[in-house]
């Protein structure tokens, strides 16, 4: 799989620099123990894409082996379910929540409740928010199932802000403010009260209640992020990967150190939410 950041939507030039955050994010989760697809930085030869660097990701089905989606798997399995993609809007899919993909997801695996709320802490740690129901899947397998490896994670690590507003202005960031209004892209229940989206803090607090230890789960998995494996993950990219790259697509200085402070910053808040 190949992402190839492209002009539209109104993406502005800066989009081009999205691929670094897909890449550095899936390092970030292989560092965690996470089962993330092994990812490169790749330049792409054709001249039918509009950027011409991106993340080329390693497949990970065998050739009898079927990847069924979130989405096929909750419609599937709910009459009433429709497109997981949530919105501001009153017709926002109120079926996407937490409590369903629990429940249609617990013949997956003996560890599913450990899959997803390792997930959803590694999506508020990177801030990811893009955790729609089409970015995670089953895999079936000729006797048995598996959760896909954790993909397309790269709406994330404060991208938006990288192609939205100057450089410069990362300098200034309000990073409790950002965490504050983070939000996963699930409701809790169907009759949520904190209307569309939920927060950490309510995510944490729903598996701790179906499990204590989980407490002690998510403060040993939060932990085993080090910041200095970011750090050599970024001088990876300063002094290997940027000089093989044009110097329109590479990852400035700037960029790395916002990326740095910013996950330092949520692995603090984090820490202290699952403590």
């Amino acid at each position: 799989m190949t992402t190839w950041r492209k002009r539209e939507n109104n993406y502005q030039e800066e989009a081009k620099h999205q691929f670094w955050y897909e890449y550095i994010a899936t390092k970030i989760g292989e560092s965690m123990g996470l089962n993330v697809p092994q990812c490169y930085i790749a330049i792409s030869s054709s001249k039918q894409t509009d950027f011409g660097v991106g993340v080329l990701s390693e497949w990970y089905l065998s050739p009898l082996e079927q990847e069924i989606s979130g989405k096929d798997i909750l419609s599937g399995r709910m009459e009433n379910y429709r497109d997981g993609y949530l919105s501001k809007s009153e017709n926002n899919n109120k079926y996407y929540t937490l409590q369903n993909i629990l429940e249609h997801t617990k013949d997956t695996s003996p560890d599913y409740l450990e899959f997803w709320f390792k997930l959803f802490l590694f999506d508020a740690l990177i801030g990811n928010t893009d955790r729609h129901d089409e970015n995670w899947g089953v895999i079936k397998h000729t006797s048995s199932t598996s959760f896909t490896p954790i993909y397309d994670n790269g709406i994330s690590l404060g991208w938006s802000l990288g192609w939205r507003e100057p450089e410069q202005s990362l300098e200034s960031f309000d990073f409790d403010k950002f965490l504050n209004g983070f939000r996963y892209k699930i409701r809790l229940s169907e009759d949520s009260s904190n209307k569309i989206y939920a927060k950490p803090q309510y995510v944490i607090s729903h598996f701790v209640s179906l499990n204590l230890d989980f407490k002690k789960l998510g403060y040993d998995f939060i932990k085993s992020y080090k910041h200095e494996e970011l750090d050599r993950i970024i001088q990876i990219i300063e002094n290997k990967l940027n000089p093989q790259i044009h110097e329109n697509y590479r990852l400035s200085k700037m960029r790395s150190k916002f990326i740095l402070d910013f996950v330092t910053h949520r692995y603090k808040k984090l820490m202290e939410l699952v403590k």
